[in-house]
């Protein structure tokens, strides 16, 4: 059975929270998220992935 999925976003100021529901029901959640991660969850989802669980800066030497 195909199953109908859903993404919805937020903006609250700077912070941006996203929530996938599948058939109706919410099934995850992600955020608050600044600009720069929230524009890599919107392209991993709009790609057909899922998006990323963690963020980590890089550390420089």
């Amino acid at each position: 059975m195909l199953k109908h999925k859903m993404w919805t976003f937020e903006m609250k100021g700077d912070q941006f929270f996203f929530t996938e529901f599948v058939d109706g029901r919410e099934v995850a959640t992600h955020g608050p998220v600044d600009k720069a991660a929230a524009s890599v969850l919107a392209v991993s989802i709009i790609q057909g992935f899922q998006p990323p669980a963690l963020f980590a800066e890089v550390e420089s030497e």
